[in-house]
């Protein structure tokens, strides 16, 4: 089924938790003019573009176009995978490189996360935001326990669990509320959120670049 496209600046992310964190940045930086649209997984990002680039409703309003993903153990793989994505598509003008945005239009960016070319997710990037909280030696000392049991955490899953039981740590005076917040795409709306903090400087730049100069 084709997307409807209601904002001028459109964000292709990985899945649903990437889409609940770039809207919860938006609203924490008052931008109003993006749409995130998750694919449900890193391999149907080049189903979406290629589906984006047929809708009609996309051509005739989106001015601007982002593509985010993990950059998991290696960040140029995943940026050319993007760039291949795009052009099977039929996008023309490509981005040199991550951050960078084309002339077309719609103009295209493409971000690799966590950033900075470092290898890594979404997850990353949170963990990192939290690494001076008081409740991550708890957390360490979780994983340390499951370690010493036997227990084997895959790399790409290891930052998912930890950011789970971060998660749980932080909320655990609300599970008798029935607010189950180790899902981190509730999290993002919580008070607690260091939307401030320095790790999510870059991200913040992307995109206040992807929507700058762009009427809703």
């Amino acid at each position: 089924m084709a997307i409807t496209i209601t904002k001028p600046v459109v964000v292709v992310v990985e899945g649903p938790e990437d889409k609940a964190f770039f809207e919860g940045l938006a609203k924490h930086l008052n931008i109003d003019n993006v749409q995130v649209e998750a694919v449900e997984g890193v391999d149907k990002i080049s189903l979406e573009l290629e589906l984006l680039a047929k809708n009609s409703d996309f051509r005739s309003k989106a001015v601007s176009l982002a593509v985010v993903r993990d950059a998991d153990k290696d960040p140029t793989k995943a940026f050319n995978d993007v760039i291949e994505a795009l052009q099977s598509a039929g996008f023309s003008e490509m981005p040199p490189e991550p951050l960078i945005s084309t002339n077309d239009s719609p103009r295209i960016t493409i971000m690799i996360m966590p950033g900075d070319n470092q290898p890594g997710s979404l997850e990353t990037l949170c963990l990192a935001a939290f690494k001076d909280d008081s409740v991550m030696p708890c957390v360490e000392q979780h994983f340390v326990c499951l370690k010493e049991t036997g227990l084997k955490l895959k790399d790409r899953v290891f930052p998912k669990a930890k950011v789970r039981v971060l998660l749980a740590s932080k909320s655990a005076d609300e599970f008798q509320k029935g607010d189950p917040i180790w899902w981190i795409s509730l999290a993002f709306k919580k008070d607690w959120w260091p939307w401030d903090d320095p790790v999510f400087d870059g991200v913040k730049s992307f995109l206040k670049q992807v929507a700058s100069g762009i009427e809703t």
